[in-house]
């Protein structure tokens, strides 16, 4: 069983039950090789699982504490502290601090493609 499928069996319940209601993602800025967003993510919240194939992100806590699971294992970010994931790595970001999680989420690369 190959990196990806052991990712997707691992969080099958993340997947199949979808992003909270609360958790927010809110375009600032867009270009064809650019997209900036900011992420709203309540305690205990968490985004689907995602995989970009034509861009690489990067994610920097403006406040709060995330955790960012990669196929690979869990990066946890504090506030000032950024990770860069290359493109085509399944990844999902988690808030388990006891305040609202906010961070700045940067795609570089094809932007205007849906993956």
């Amino acid at each position: 069983m190959g990196t990806i499928a052991k990712f997707e069996k691992h969080h099958a319940e993340a997947v199949t039950i979808g992003e909270p209601a609360n958790a927010k993602r809110e375009e600032l800025m867009r270009n064809e090789r650019i997209l900036v967003s900011r992420l709203s993510i309540p305690v205990g919240g968490f985004l689907t699982p995602e995989c970009h194939l034509y861009t690489r992100k990067k994610i920097m806590v403006v406040q709060g504490c995330a955790a960012v699971n990669l196929p690979t294992g869990a990066i946890r970010l504090l506030e000032e502290e950024e990770v860069q994931i290359p493109a085509g790595t399944f990844h999902r970001v988690e808030n388990h601090g006891k305040i609202p999680l906010t961070a700045i989420e940067i795609r570089v690369g094809i932007t205007d493609v849906d993956d």
